[in-house]
């Protein structure tokens, strides 16, 4: 089977222009593409979307970049200039932390990379511009490293992440920064 724009629903998809996929618990696919969040539950061969409409809840920006299933089953969707939404799937609610690096319960830049959970569950965040975002999900606060300031990172363009749980280290890939290890 393929699906595409041109497929009748219920197996459209939104833009055939796909950007990251992640597998649930319960086996659903999800996908982020250019014009929002979907979900294809292989159960019962249905496609689910989810855009941005304004409205309280949903999705804070449509260009969906990155995605993240923390170990909660939390859906973490980072966004191209709408900040990080971190989605409930059971209440189909989404909730959206925006760039305004002078508070520091918000990200210091809106373009969403890649994210992983730290053994503390802690979400590590990374931005294409803002270098990384720390959120302490219990204190719902960011602590941001970026370059220059005596940290590991070369630059704040940050494109790549693997977490080495036993040694507690991040390995931060970044666009002509080279490959940078933080502990």
């Amino acid at each position: 089977m393929h699906y595409s724009e041109d497929t009748p629903p219920p197996h459209r998809i939104l833009s055939n222009r796909i950007r990251e996929v992640a597998e649930d618990k319960h086996g659903n696919i999800w996908f982020g593409t250019f014009l929002g969040l979907q979900m294809y539950n292989p159960y019962t061969d249905i496609i689910s979307s989810y855009e941005h409409d304004y409205l309280p809840g949903s999705l804070s920006h449509s260009s969906v970049f990155s995605l993240y299933i923390d170990s909660q089953e939390t859906i973490w969707a980072g966004t191209y200039y709408g900040g990080v939404n971190y989605f409930n799937p059971e209440k189909e609610i989404f909730t959206h932390y925006i760039d305004n690096p002078a508070r520091r319960e918000c990200l210091n830049h809106p373009f969403v990379g890649h994210m992983v959970e730290d053994k503390d569950g802690n979400i590590r965040i990374f931005t294409e511009g803002g270098g990384l975002n720390r959120l302490d999900c219990r204190t719902r606060t960011f602590t941001y490293y970026v370059a220059g300031q005596g940290n590991a990172l070369l630059q704040n363009n940050l494109k790549a992440i693997a977490y080495d749980e036993k040694r507690h280290r991040l390995y931060i890939g970044s666009h002509y920064g080279g490959l940078s290890r933080y502990d």
